[in-house]
């Protein structure tokens, strides 16, 4: 298993109709995000990772840190395939799981058994389909709950059983954006073992977070990322001290 990237970069763009607009000039949106802006027939594209390399291999687990829009999310987005790169090279091997968030983008009007059956359908999960299925629906605790439909779960229903989808199939290459929430303590408890099991199983770890303890708990390697770009590369809790001394500056 692996990820090489060399020399990636992604360019989005972002069209000025209203060029003239005050807000929506080049120089202002240097200031307001600190992005690397370029300007190129009456439109703007912002530079989100720039020149980018970065060489992971089997059993490496790596925390990105940086500021919001510091390019991590779309780091794991390029990897994950999720969207393109404008230019250098990538090769992944090995099968990519993402955890993006724990909120869901399904239709609420789907019953929690049809959702379930939706995302195994998405996740290609045929060869042990009817095995995942009975997992989150044993693991949620929905009981009668699991044919009813989703809008009128509680809050925890929800998260219940989306952190049960979530961790349900194995990956070769992990990558996780901030997390999943979990709902209550009893719950929370029982959740931490499956979540350690799941994480642990992973050939690779890419975990995006903004929590320095989780970080420390499941990652050896930090990569502190500034404006798209490599600030720094190497042991976790020295990634998260050079980190809080440029939040210093």
């Amino acid at each position: 298993m692996k990820i090489e990237l060399k020399n990636v970069n992604v360019d989005i763009p972002i069209y000025l109709p209203g060029y003239n607009r005050l807000f929506k000039r080049p120089s202002f949106l240097v200031k307001s995000t600190g992005a690397n802006v370029i300007l190129e027939n009456k439109s703007v594209s912002v530079n989100a990772i720039r020149n980018f390399s970065l060489d992971v291999k089997n059993g490496d687990r790596l925390g990105l840190i940086g500021h919001n829009g510091a390019g991590k999310s779309t780091l794991l987005k390029v990897i994950a395939k999720i969207i393109p790169y404008s230019s250098g090279h990538m090769e992944i091997k090995g099968i990519v799981g993402c955890i993006f968030g724990s909120e869901s983008n399904f239709s609420p009007d789907l019953s929690g058994r049809e959702l379930i059956d939706y995302y195994l359908k998405v996740f290609s999960a045929a060869s042990n389909y009817q095995s995942y299925k009975e997992d989150i629906i044993s693991f949620s605790e929905l009981g009668d709950y699991i044919d009813l439909p989703v809008r009128v779960y509680s809050a925890g229903m929800s998260t219940r059983l989306i952190a049960a989808l979530l961790t349900s199939i194995r990956s070769d290459i992990l990558l996780i954006d901030e997390g999943i929430g979990v709902g209550d303590l009893a719950f929370q408890n029982k959740f931490a073992k499956r979540l350690d099991n799941f994480l642990y199983s992973a050939s690779i770890l890419i975990f995006a977070s903004h929590s320095f303890e989780l970080l420390k708990q499941y990652c050896k390697q930090g990569l502190v990322l500034k404006h798209g770009e490599i600030m720094f590369q190497g042991n976790i809790e020295e990634a998260i001290s050079i980190y809080k001394k440029d939040l210093e500056v």
